[in-house]
């Protein structure tokens, strides 16, 4: 396994990486993407926790009922969790973009197809950082409300990003080509 051209290849774009190392660093990447997400929100869930302890200690009168309310409340933490995990994002993505397009190679496609599900995916990013930004929300199913159009293109967005993200999945775990194709030798006959 050649664990090691993924670590020091992360900007090398050419040839080709058969399927056993690719998961693997996939697998690795997806780990380190966790690990920096979950220790970066440590401290949004611990302040969120600290304002539930002083309205819990208040009384059941103190806590705001209405939704709105709850959710002006829980904003800062929310967006601040939806831009760790965004940065998240752009950690698994710096990680293993050279190693998608070199496993797009060993199908014999061009590394431009990851494209299009790189850019749904920050944009679903995005739009979960608008709308978290915004600290607007509708719980009544109110068509004429702003908001409503922003959150039906978001589900939009987010469904098409997910069926792009399982179309590359599938093709990524697809065998690669026998023999040398025109981006380089197989790699599994060059063991």
């Amino acid at each position: 396994m050649n664990l090691k051209r993924n670590l020091t290849g992360l900007l090398d774009f050419t040839g080709r990486q058969n399927r056993e190392p690719f998961w693997i660093w996939v697998l690795i990447s997806y780990v380190v993407k966790t690990g920096v997400s979950v220790v970066g929100m440590i401290p949004f869930f611990a302040a969120m926790f600290s304002q539930f302890q002083t309205i819990a200690a208040r009384g059941p009168d103190a806590a705001p009922i209405a939704p709105d309310a709850m959710f002006a409340d829980m904003q800062p933490w929310m967006f601040g969790m939806a831009l760790v995990g965004a940065i998240g994002e752009l950690v698994l993505v710096a990680l293993v973009a050279a190693a998608i397009v070199r496993r797009l190679h060993d199908r014999e496609l061009s590394g431009w197809w990851a494209l299009p599900v790189l850019l749904l995916n920050l944009t679903s990013q995005a739009s979960s950082l608008s709308m978290m930004a915004s600290g607007k929300l509708n719980l009544k199913p109110d068509p004429a409300h702003p908001f409503a159009a922003a959150a039906q293109s978001f589900g939009l967005i987010q469904l098409v990003a997910l069926i792009a993200l399982i179309a590359l999945v599938v093709v990524l775990a697809l065998p690669g080509t026998e023999g040398s194709n025109r981006y380089g030798p197989d790699p599994l006959a060059t063991r």
